[in-house]
């Protein structure tokens, strides 16, 4: 199914001497999206175009803005480290915990092992999701799954683990995410109104 543009509209650039356009699309099955091309030769050299997503209502938008290209790579880069990070707290997990983690629910039941995982079904997943999640990859898989940083404070509750170097690797991490936060909230709050500032009559 094709995609439907509407006229370009015209914008001036974060430089102000030209201008972007921007041209809405939409297709038959309801849904829309946007191109941005930057005309400008100047801020085609020093910006980059940064989309990002907002949820209101259960209603997700998306939004995209013209951002300095050296803002983009210190994000960028700061994602990377949180990336190679999480990574190597797996292989830390994996490492001195993985044989333990496993043989916690050897005799278990699939069932019992779902209500530990998600304590008594508190969390995700639920029982029918969780078997068909073994059933498609198997216990052990699925059981592997959980040695990352986002399942961390599970294997903590369940192992009773007390480890400075995985305390330490963890609070790298969310030290890390929040800086990432910052800078992405830094770039939203500095170009979310520029995309619709600068206008250039069409006529």
């Amino acid at each position: 199914m094709s995609w439907e543009a509407s006229e370009a509209r015209s914008y001036f650039c974060p430089c102000g001497e030209g201008h972007y356009t921007v041209t809405d699309l939409s297709d038959d099955w309801g849904r829309y999206d946007s191109s941005w091309a930057m005309l400008c030769p100047k801020c085609r050299e020093t910006h980059g175009l940064y989309t990002f997503h907002t949820c209101c209502s259960g209603l997700t938008e998306t939004h995209h803005a013209w951002v300095s290209k050296k803002l983009l790579a210190d994000l960028a880069e700061a994602m990377t480290q949180i990336r190679e990070e999480k990574i190597s707290l797996g292989l830390y997990l994996e490492k001195w915990y993985g044989d333990v983690w496993r043989s916690h629910f050897k005799l278990m039941s699939r069932k019992n092992v779902w209500l530990i995982l998600t304590e008594n079904g508190k969390h995700y997943p639920s029982l029918s999701t969780f078997y068909n999640h073994i059933r498609h990859s198997g216990i052990i898989k699925k059981l592997n799954d959980y040695l990352r940083y986002d399942d961390l404070e599970i294997i903590l509750r369940i192992l009773k683990i007390n480890d400075e170097e995985l305390e330490s690797r963890a609070k790298t991490i969310r030290d890390l995410e929040r800086l990432a936060n910052l800078q992405e909230e830094k770039i939203r709050q500095s170009t979310y109104k520029k995309s619709r500032v600068f206008v250039i009559p069409t006529s």
